[in-house]
């Protein structure tokens, strides 16, 4: 399930904004390194990071989404690294 099955020819119908550029498993987005996710509609961000053995889950709502893609990989790699 954690391993990308898009290839680009592919198109996902119904994608959230947050999730252009990670590949897709069977149910949840794969954002490489051992990482997976499913962003929420309205900005809930869970990941779980299988290498470094954590997750993360961040829990708000926020209907504009412009940036919210950049703002939840900068919260990834302040977590990852306070968990080193």
């Amino acid at each position: 399930m954690q391993i990308n099955r898009i290839t680009p020819d592919v198109k996902i119908a119904y994608s959230p904004a947050e999730a252009h550029g990670l590949g897709y498993g069977y149910g949840e987005w794969t954002m490489g390194n051992n990482v997976v996710s499913s962003p929420g509609l309205f900005g809930s961000f869970p990941w779980v990071n299988n290498d470094k053995k954590y997750c993360g889950f961040l829990m708000t709502f926020y209907i504009k989404n412009t940036g919210r893609n950049e703002r939840y990989f900068e919260l990834m790699k302040l977590v990852d690294e306070a968990v080193m």
